[in-house]
């Protein structure tokens, strides 16, 4: 708690108390601050680390986005969907649909078509137990998915800045400021 109240009050010296007031500042030089500084306010609507009812989409899409690239930078797709982050994924869909990233779209369809109705859970423990069904019905089937749809992430990351940012501006009014209830 200590650590997040320092890091709000780093962003509202250096970038200001509302998104678009910090998308306002962004260029290409500093694109991951004002990213991670939006996360932050993001994250701050899930104080009580519970799932919450009343995120808005674009803070689902900025937490998302956040945690999709580091997952599968970090371990590839499978830990993605394995990691709590897999819990969003369908915050990442509506990045590909909104911003218009139609190959990122048709990959992203790709890897989630593994799972049954195409449709990982957004529960942890539940998709868990899907992962665990694709893979004891098919061990190499199930390796070789997520190793390639890791592959061609890291061939061509997705979804694009381009189509993130797009999103992001269009939707800034909806990522809440921390200091808006206080």
């Amino acid at each position: 708690l200590v650590y997040r109240v320092k890091e709000l009050e780093r962003v509202r010296a250096k970038w200001g108390t509302a998104a678009k007031e910090i998308l306002a500042k962004r260029t290409d030089g500093n694109a991951w601050e004002i990213e991670q500084a939006l996360h932050l306010f993001a994250c701050v609507q899930d104080g009580d680390g519970r799932a919450r009812t009343d995120r808005t989409d674009a803070e689902g899409m900025v937490i998302a986005f956040y945690g999709f690239n580091a997952e599968v930078n970090n371990g590839g797709m499978h830990q993605f969907f394995f990691n709590s982050s897999g819990d969003f994924w369908p915050y990442v869909l509506m990045i590909l649909e909104q911003g218009n990233d139609d190959v990122g779209m048709r990959k992203f369809l790709d890897v989630i078509s593994i799972f049954p109705d195409s449709r990982a859970s957004t529960h942890r423990i539940k998709r868990w137990r899907q992962l665990e069904a694709i893979e004891v019905a098919d061990p190499a089937k199930a390796e070789a998915h997520f190793d390639r749809a890791s592959r061609e992430y890291y061939e061509s990351p997705y979804p694009s800045d381009t189509a993130f940012w797009s999103v992001v501006e269009r939707r800034a009014g909806e990522i809440r400021s921390p200091w808006e209830s206080t």
